[in-house]
This record gives structure tokens, C-alpha cells and sequence, in this order.
């Protein structure tokens, strides 16, 4: 039965009273307790204080190396002493590992050297967010230090911070962070062009990430060199003009049979693309966007703005934050048309009969709802079948087009 208009095909169902077993809770120490209170706290800190719960993965990367080389456990040449790392690490996470769902961190030294190693040498797409929770508890100790970080970064402070570690007493060759950051680009293109240093060298001795050394030589126009053997000339070629259509990360990746990091770099230290593909990747979302809305309105005549907002939340919801003058001159036509005495279809009858019809089935949504949400119109129409072949004549069902969004938008 749930299958007959495809609701609920992905949803997730949690189990009701009659499916609970007994189950003895974790007898957790008070170090595991106040460990996942650290992690939970934490996580509720970085969703609050930042935009949709994002957090830059290249950010996130400088900032543990920058808290990471404050601790003295990055060597000269900038590589992690994981030696160091590891015992401090499985230090630190194993009262968290009492609990079962964590027990994926390290255990021993030698699995958290495999572990920070691929989390702190390169920025990494896709990581489960927990793990970057714990290395942010590990390093920062809660989510407000680290989001204070987090907003005062800038590479240019950080080289700061660098160059003051590594000649105590010097001063700021700037005084602002625009002519610190400039300076850096100057010193990288001498060391790249004049001494003939590698980029990863060049970016180790200035303190910064190698793809933020890249960044800086390919807006000063400088040469930089390639990997044949990760991103061949010609896959290049073809991963820039996929990304210029505005494909994503993952999929050119694949067609390359590269890593995403590997797209990511490319994205980064290739003039202009990167704004070049978020224009596209934009053009493609509100292209989609118009497209959903502009098909809702016109399926179903008379709906009315409210309803149609229902149908399609995600479209509008783009539509509103991004493109409001397009969606102000989009909107749906509510106006409900009279028949002709001569219509075979006694439309103020059927109105009548559907709309009660809709307002008893939203009374027993809501009786059976635990959480008392405002209801989804898929919810409605897995309750009420015979509401779906209706929805594209509602502009001759004004009483019923009413009751849904009664139900659906509580007004």
C-alpha cells in the first residue's frame, strides 16, 4: 500500500512501542560521559555558529596544522611527527570508545597513525563530520575556540604566526593582513623562480598548504608544474571543460579516475575555474529550480502560492533566497472558475464532498502523529488517494484547495 504513489520509498521508519526489547544500558565511566558531553557539545556548537553547519575542509586542514606545528609535532621539513601524534591521540579518544558506535576510532598507536594521517595531510571531501569533531575536541578542546580560529583565519595571519615562531622577536613585515598576504606571494616567487624550489617546498619554508602556495602562482600567472602521472594533459582538458559545464566534483572525478581531492586541487590552482564552476553549478540549480516551480504551476492551475509552496519547498525555498525577482513575476494565478450550467460534472458538489473528505483525513494524520508537525502533502495524498488526480483542477475546487492548505500550512 505504501507503494502505490511512491511515498515513503526512502524514508527512514523508526520502530513503534510493540518493536521495543529491554535493552541494559552502558555502565560508562564518568571520562566517557564527559567525553561525548565534549563531543555533543561541541557539534551543537559548530552547527549554531556557523552558515548551514558548513565548515571549509581547506580551513579546517590549516587550521589543524596550525595547532598541530604550535604543539611541536610537525618537523622542520613539515612533515606530521606521528610518533608524537598518535599515543596522544588514542590517549585522548579512548574514553570515548567505551561507547559502541565509536569504537571505529583508533584503538592502538599504529591505527591512529593510519587514521591522522589521511585526516591531517590533505583536506579529504566526504569525511564522517565525527571524526572532525574529535580531532577539533583533541586540538581545540570545545567548539568556541575553534570557531574563533576558524573566523580569524586567514593565511596571511598564519604565515605571520609562522615567521614570528620561527625568528622570535622579528616584526611584521606588514602591517596589515593584505600586505602580509602579498608579501608571502612575493617570497613564494622568488623561491619558486630564483632558487628553483619545488611548490611543496616553497609552500613548507612560507608555513602554508602546498594548494594554497598553487593558488598564489596561478594568480600571479606563474608556471606551475603538473603530475603527469595523477592528471594527464588530456583527462585535464576534459576534467576543466566537465567542470566549466558545472559537473560535480564527484562525478568528473570519476571520468578522470582521479581522487576528488586531486579535482579539488585542480579547482584551486586553475585561474578562474573555480569561480567559473560555482557560476555554473549555480546556473544549473536555478535552471532546475525554475523548472520545478514553473511545472507545479502550470500542472496545477488555480493552485494558489501557499499550496504550491507545499509541493515543492526545496524549489521555492531556492527560489526565494536566490532568485526573487524571477519567482515574484512566476507566481501561481489563484482563481477559481465557475461551469457552465450545461458541465456534466457537478464541480460545487465534488468540491464540498473532497473537501471534508480532506479535513477528516487531516484530523486523522494529526491524531496519529507523535510529534504534531505540520503535515506534507505526500502524507495527505497516501491518506486520501483519490486527492491526487484531483490537485491539477483545484482552480474548480476553491473549498478544497483550501482545506489542504489549511492542513499543510496550518492557516
Amino acid at each position: 500500500m505504501l507503494k502505490a504513489t511512491g511515498v515513503e520509498r526512502f524514508h527512514w521508519h523508526l520502530p513503534d512501542a510493540a518493536q521495543f526489547r529491554h535493552v541494559t544500558p552502558p555502565l560508562w565511566t564518568d571520562a566517557t560521559i564527559d567525553r561525548l558531553m565534549q563531543f555533543t557539545n561541541t557539534s551543537l556548537a559548530l552547527v549554531r555558529g556557523t552558515t548551514d553547519g558548513y565548515l571549509s575542509s581547506d580551513r579546517l586542514h590549516l587550521l589543524y596544522r596550525h595547532e598541530i606545528a604550535r604543539r611541536g609535532w610537525i618537523s622542520p621539513g613539515g612533515s606530521l611527527r606521528l610518533k608524537d601524534l598518535a599515543p596522544d591521540f588514542v590517549s585522548f579518544i579512548k574514553p570515548a570508545r567505551e561507547c559502541a558506535e565509536l569504537r571505529a576510532f583508533a584503538a592502538t598507536a599504529s591505527a591512529a597513525k593510519t587514521q591522522l594521517s589521511a585526516l591531517l595531510r590533505t583536506p579529504i571531501e566526504g569525511t564522517h563530520p565525527l571524526r572532525h569533531v574529535a580531532i577539533i575536541v583533541w586540538l581545540y578542546g570545545d567548539g568556541d575556540r575553534f570557531l574563533d580560529a576558524y573566523r580569524q583565519l586567514n593565511d596571511a595571519a598564519l604565515l605571520e604566526d609562522n615567521l614570528e615562531e620561527a625568528h622570535p622577536g622579528s616584526q611584521p613585515h606588514a602591517a596589515s593582513q593584505e600586505n602580509a598576504r602579498q608579501a608571502a606571494r612575493l617570497k613564494l616567487a622568488e623561491l619558486v623562480q630564483r632558487q628553483g624550489l619545488s611548490m611543496r617546498a616553497a609552500a613548507t619554508q612560507l608555513g602554508v598548504q602546498t594548494e594554497t602556495a598553487m593558488a598564489w602562482a596561478s594568480e600571479m600567472g606563474l608556471h606551475v608544474k603538473r603530475r603527469p602521472k595523477r592528471l594527464k594533459d588530456d583527462i585535464r582538458v576534459s576534467a576543466i571543460a566537465k567542470l566549466l559545464a558545472g559537473e560535480d566534483k564527484q562525478s568528473v572525478a570519476r571520468a578522470a579516475n582521479v581522487s576528488e581531492v586531486a579535482i579539488t586541487k585542480l579547482l584551486r590552482t586553475e585561474t578562474g575555474l573555480r569561480l567559473a564552476w560555482h557560476a555554473a553549478r549555480r546556473k544549473q540549480a536555478s535552471g532546475k529550480a525554475q523548472a520545478a516551480w514553473l511545472r507545479c504551476i502550470q500542472e496545477h492551475p488555480g493552485i494558489g502560492i501557499k499550496l504550491a509552496r507545499a509541493m515543492e519547498p526545496a524549489a521555492y525555498a531556492y527560489l526565494y533566497r536566490n532568485e526573487r525577482s524571477w519567482l515574484d513575476a512566476n507566481l501561481p494565478v489563484s482563481a477559481a472558475r465557475t461551469p457552465g450550467n450545461n458541465s456534466s460534472i457537478r464541480w460545487d458538489q465534488r468540491d464540498i464532498e473532497l473537501s471534508q473528505a480532506v479535513q477528516l483525513a487531516a484530523l486523522q494524520l494529526f491524531e496519529r502523529k507523535a510529534d504534531r508537525r505540520s503535515l506534507k502533502l505526500p502524507e495527505l495524498l497516501q491518506e486520501l488517494p483519490d486527492l491526487k488526480a484531483k490537485l491539477r483542477a483545484l482552480d474548480r475546487l476553491p473549498l478544497t484547495r483550501r482545506a489542504i492548505e489549511r492542513a499543510l500550512l496550518g492557516s
